[in-house]
Formats: structure tokens, C-alpha cells, sequence
């Protein structure tokens, strides 16, 4: 290729699927050469980007056997109950299970386990938690919890 002429990137992926057994899978990849003007459906993409808040919502965290449990009061956003919304720990390769909601005494809360590769309770920072409400539209990112005991 000529220098500054578009190219046109493709790949062959070949991994494994496992659990109990593992399964080959192959994956045919490309990327085609970058147009004129921006991909709309990556630009609505990132506008969707969430949108840190400045709110902090009371959190419970408690050992478990294999972990932590961490319950989150949601904050007061006017966001719709339909809402999605996803724990994770900054910094770290920690599982969470996927979030449940409910009712707590007139308030929406969420709680999650986070277990690390030791499969026991560890130290957890509530300063490291990122709580992410996902609406219809848009999105917005709370940094960090208040832990409260009870």
C-alpha cells in the first residue's frame, strides 16, 4: 500500500469456550477503511457515554463466605424504575454477581456480591465502588459509597 492510503484491517480469531468442556470457536474480523465522516451509530454510542453525579449513595458492606456483599441505597435521581443499573469494584479483578433490585423501606436498593480468586472475604474500600444507572437515554456513574453499618 501507497503511504497514507486507507487500509483495511481483517483477522482470524481462534479461541476456546470452555466450562465443563471446551469448544473451538473461530471469529473472522474486519475493520473496513475510516470514512469521511464519523460512524453515526458510534457517535450516538458515545453521547450515551454516562455522566458522572455528584451523589454518593448509603451502602452496607458485610462478609459472606466466599466474599463481599455490598447493598446500595439509591439516590434520589427522578430516574425511571425500569432502570438498569451495575456495580463494579475500580482496580480490581473481582467478580460481581449481577445486581438485584428492591424495596427497601420506601427506597430502591441494590446489592451485589463481589468475590475475589482467594474465594474469601477481603478488604473492600467503599471509595472503589462505581454504581452506574442506566436509563433509556442516558446514564450516570456515582463514585464511591457512605458505609453504614446495620
Amino acid at each position: 500500500a501507497r503511504p497514507g492510503a486507507p487500509v483495511e484491517l481483517r483477522a482470524e480469531v481462534e479461541m476456546g469456550i470452555c466450562e465443563d468442556i471446551c469448544v473451538p470457536v473461530s471469529v473472522s474480523l474486519r475493520a473496513d477503511p475510516p470514512r469521511d465522516a464519523p460512524d453515526p451509530l458510534i457517535e450516538a454510542a458515545l453521547a450515551r457515554l454516562p455522566v458522572p453525579a455528584d451523589l454518593q449513595p448509603a451502602c452496607r458492606i458485610r462478609e459472606i463466605e466466599d466474599g463481599m456483599r455490598v447493598t446500595a441505597l439509591l439516590p434520589e435521581t427522578g430516574r425511571a424504575a425500569g432502570d438498569e443499573v451495575a456495580l463494579e469494584l475500580r482496580g480490581s479483578d473481582v467478580w460481581v454477581s449481577a445486581p438485584e433490585l428492591r424495596d427497601e423501606g420506601g427506597r430502591m436498593a441494590v446489592e451485589a456480591d463481589f468475590v475475589a480468586a482467594s474465594g474469601k472475604p477481603f478488604p473492600l474500600d467503599p471509595d472503589d465502588l462505581r454504581l452506574t444507572l442506566i436509563g433509556a437515554r442516558d446514564a450516570i456513574e456515582l463514585q464511591g459509597c457512605a458505609e453504614v453499618q446495620g
